[in-house]
């Protein structure tokens, strides 16, 4: 995924766990957030309600992605992201 997002353009920071996306949102303004609902140590709703809570990003566009469907969506990324 981040390979095909860097390829068509988009800058990509990652975060390996919950902990780390939640202090990443909080510290800078994202265009969009591309969420796993699967991470070690923290559930996607849970990371989606702290982004939501507080900080930069309440408002901006988050896509939740389970991992079973993330080679399908991309196949229609470009389609996605309109703002």
């Amino acid at each position: 995924m981040i390979q095909t997002l860097t390829q068509a353009g988009y800058r990509v920071e990652t975060a390996k766990t919950g902990a780390e996306a939640i202090v990443k949102s909080q510290a800078r303004t994202y265009a969009a957030i591309l969420l796993d609902l699967i991470l070690p140590d923290t559930g996607g709703w849970e990371i989606l309600h702290a982004i939501r809570t507080a900080g930069p990003n309440q408002i901006h566009p988050s896509w939740w992605l389970p991992l079973s469907l993330k080679k399908a969506w991309l196949k229609d990324f470009r389609f996605k992201i309109i703002w």
